[in-house]
């Protein structure tokens, strides 16, 4: 797992689902960075939400509590 794909994941594991437009913000980086990484190397830690860009972390990663 690479730096970009961790800082990712690591916004993901605490457990608010986001708009995927705001991890990249949130990150510095662009969008078809982040979305290179969803829908390949974390598609299956990932889950998105019904109708829209939202997403949020899947049991397979732990989440911060």
């Amino acid at each position: 797992m690479d730096s970009l794909e961790s800082k990712i994941v690591e916004i993901l594991k605490r457990g608010t689902p986001i708009r995927a437009v705001k991890i990249p913000e949130m990150l510095g980086v662009e969008r078809r960075e982040v979305n290179h990484y969803l829908y390949s190397s974390l598609k299956n830690m990932v889950s998105q939400l019904r109708s829209s860009s939202t997403y949020q972390s899947t049991p397979t990663i732990p989440q911060n509590r």
